[in-house]
């Protein structure tokens, strides 16, 4: 992730402001560099997570993309990493919900844009299909659905009560992933054996 030509400049989404860090690489050694008006940067330390996996996405146009799960299912920006030379997003993280109440994650990055994995990794419409999802557990699928229509993400599944517990509906993005939402909590229901 580290420029050859310079910086990586890193900018983090903290409430109620936005903060800068320019990570600088030296032989071994990294220099961080933070903005005065950033007073500090705390980092979230595994055990705080609200969860062990994360669901990577590679996007064409990772900037669309964004901008799309924040209007159509309501994720909040956390970091974006940006090649500095091209303004590319080389990474960037988004939790469902505020930093404070955030109890899911996906990590964002640019298709095609590391040449080591470019190989590997192909989107949707290269692979005749989808190979995974993301299923993002909510409180209250009402207003996200609501929320998703209106952004005019495609409903691949509308809104309905489960046979299992709550309610979900199934969205694909512009780029052809596969979103599922639901209030349906697999962590707090106790399941029988047999």
């Amino acid at each position: 992730m580290w420029s050859r030509t310079g910086p990586l400049v890193v900018r983090f989404r903290s409430l109620p402001r936005l903060c800068l860090l320019v990570l600088c690489r030296r032989s071994t050694e990294i220099y961080f560099a933070a903005p005065s008006a950033c007073d500090t940067i705390t980092g979230m330390a595994i055990s705080d997570a609200g969860s062990n996996i994360v669901h990577c996405v590679l996007y064409r146009d990772a900037e669309r993309g964004i901008e799309w799960l924040e209007h159509a299912l309501g994720f909040v920006p956390r970091v974006v990493y940006r090649e500095p030379s091209t303004n590319v997003i080389v990474h960037a993280e988004l939790t469902l919900g505020s930093d404070a109440a955030a109890t899911g994650m996906v990590m964002i990055g640019t298709a095609g844009h590391n040449p080591r994995t470019a190989a590997w990794n192909k989107q949707p419409d290269e692979a005749g299909g989808v190979t995974a999802g993301a299923y993002l557990m909510v409180a209250d699928c009402g207003p996200v659905y609501a929320q998703a229509a209106t952004a005019g993400a495609e409903i691949l599944l509308p809104l309905e009560t489960m046979s299992y517990g709550g309610q979900a509906f199934t969205v694909r993005d512009p780029e052809g992933h596969i979103w599922s939402v639901g209030e349906y909590n697999p962590w707090t229901v106790e399941h029988s054996e047999g």
